[in-house]
C-alpha cells in the first residue's frame, strides 16, 4: 500500500502544481499521542521519500475531519491529559519529527467546518 501512494504522490509532480498530503489520521487526537507521533513521521517521510521528495508536495493538511481547535485555551477531558491537544501543538511537535525523518513539512490546519473557528490556519 505504501508504495502505491508514494507512486501516486510522484504522479502528482507537475509544474506549478502545490501538493499538500492528507494526514490520512488526521488531527492530534490521533497522531498527537507520544506513541503515535513518531511513527507517523517516520511513515510520512517514507511516503515523501519514496516518491523522490517532490519539490510539489509541501507538507500535510490536517484536521480535515475539524475536530480540534486550532489553539484551545484548555485541553479537553478526552485528550485524557495528552499536552498535544490541539493542532498548533501537535504541528510544533510533528514539525521537527518529520524533518528529522527527511521531510521538511509545511502544513494547512483546516478548521473551517469546525465549532471550534472558521478559518483556514496555514502554518
Amino acid at each position: 500500500m505504501l508504495r502505491y501512494i508514494s507512486t501516486l504522490v510522484s504522479w502528482l509532480h507537475a509544474p506549478h502544481v502545490i501538493v499538500g498530503q492528507d494526514a490520512l489520521l488526521r488531527h492530534a487526537g490521533w497522531l498527537g499521542w507520544p506513541a503515535n507521533i513518531g511513527p507517523a513521521a517516520e511513515l510520512y517521510a517514507s511516503v515523501y521519500k519514496n516518491a523522490s521528495s517532490p519539490a510539489s508536495v509541501r507538507g500535510l493538511v490536517t484536521n480535515v475531519a475539524n475536530y480540534n481547535a486550532f489553539v484551545a485555551t484548555t485541553c479537553p477531558s478526552y485528550t485524557q491529559g495528552n499536552a498535544v491537544c490541539d493542532e498548533k501543538i501537535y504541528i510544533n511537535n510533528f514539525a521537527p519529527q518529520l524533518a528529522s525523518a527527511g521531510f521538511d513539512a509545511h502544513f494547512i490546519v483546516d478548521t473551517r467546518k469546525s465549532y471550534h473557528a472558521s478559518q483556514l490556519h496555514i502554518a
